[in-house]
């Protein structure tokens, strides 16, 4: 520290400065302190992932929806340009934002099925999915095989039994044990 003393009219002013390193110092303690002592949420920095829970997801979904309606609002006031804004929630409902020369693509009845349209087609499958979908069809196709296999089998021990080929087995003799003795019932 680094003490100066000056004389005014009989009067001693005496200031003290400290170093630089020793003012760094300090402030370095007192933003742990102040960190330390912080208790609320505040605004935090959240990984951008889909949220699981669904009353989670629709808060958010409203408040940055929201957001950018604020932001296209304020982009076309700014500069001037024209907007387009379409959001649609995981319910279906259809939120917009237009500057004069979009309103016929919300309002027009051309427009509503041309969003329409567009909201309704399907995404194409991602790899994952069109490798889910292809381990499904070929587990239906195997379950199909040993289906007609089945019935296949099930088909020709019928026509073997109607032709007396192959008899079922007495009561008390096992279920292995053929004979060539005519089965009455």
């Amino acid at each position: 520290t680094t003490t100066t003393t000056t004389t005014t009219n009989n009067t001693e002013i005496t200031e003290e400065k400290p170093h630089i390193e020793e003012e760094e110092e300090e402030m370095e303690e007192q933003e742990k302190t102040t960190t330390k002592k912080r208790k609320g949420k505040g605004r935090r920095k959240i990984d951008i992932k889909f949220i699981p829970e669904k009353t989670k997801r629709q808060v958010t979904f409203s408040k940055r929806k929201a957001g950018l309606m604020k932001k296209a609002y304020e982009l076309s006031t700014l500069t001037g340009t024209q907007t387009l804004v379409l959001v649609t929630s995981e319910t279906g409902h259809v939120y917009t934002f237009a500057t004069k020369k979009f309103q016929p693509f919300i309002t027009d009845n051309n427009g509503k099925k041309l969003i329409q349209d567009c909201l309704s087609r399907t995404d194409s499958p991602t790899p994952q999915q069109q490798q889910q979908q292809a381990q499904q069809q070929a587990q239906q196709q195997a379950q199909q095989q040993a289906h007609q296999q089945q019935q296949h089998m099930m088909g020709a021990q019928q026509q073997q039994n109607m032709m007396g080929m192959r008899q079922p087995p007495m009561p008390g003799m096992g279920n292995n044990m053929h004979h060539n003795m005519p089965y009455y019932q």
